[in-house]
């Protein structure tokens, strides 16, 4: 069964920087099991870290960190985009894990904006809290229901220090994955 991370990500900066984040990850989506697909510009993590047409099956775990692309839908109103706003907000979707290695992507190629991004998986009592200025990054909460029975591994990149909670192996409750 799959751990459905619903993830809230906070941009702010100047509104010139914040232009360029929006337009570097939105993509026309070629997703066919919604119907705004192919039609609007939708948030998507490809845009900014595309995946490659021959890519191994790892390879949305090692460059996003999470299993695969957001499967919400993410419109440039939902992101509270206009053109003249200091700051976006919006929700979305992931599989198994938050999507840190595109967080700290992005953190690093717009360093004048600061990224907040929370991430909870009701599925796994597991939350964590990633904070970006001046592109780098910083865990500020991590929470997770922690037993000496556990071994699945941290969500978070080997790369880097990192704060020490594991997932329970067993889910005991359905994620809802419904994104308002």
């Amino acid at each position: 069964m799959s751990n459905y991370f619903h993830n809230v990500l906070s941009v702010s900066g100047p509104h010139y920087e914040l232009e360029h984040f929006v337009t570097r990850n939105i993509q026309i989506r070629r997703d066919m099991n919604h119907s705004l697909a192919g039609k609007i510009p939708l948030f998507a993590l490809n845009a900014m870290v595309p995946q490659p047409a021959d890519a191994p099956l790892d390879w949305a775990d090692e460059y996003w960190g999470c299993r695969f692309d957001t499967d919400s839908i993410v419109t440039l109103p939902d992101m509270g985009w206009n053109s003249h706003c200091d700051s976006i907000r919006f929700a979305f979707l992931t599989v198994n894990a938050p999507p840190y290695n595109w967080f700290e992507t992005v953190a690093e190629s717009f360093p004048g904006l600061h990224l907040v991004m929370s991430c909870v998986c009701a599925s796994s009592f597991y939350a964590v809290a990633f904070d970006a200025q001046d592109g780098q990054v910083s865990w500020p909460e991590c929470a997770g229901r922690i037993s000496s029975t556990t071994t699945a591994p941290t969500l978070l990149p080997k790369r880097h220090s990192r704060p020490s909670i594991s997932l329970p192996l067993t889910p005991t409750a359905s994620p809802s994955p419904a994104v308002s």
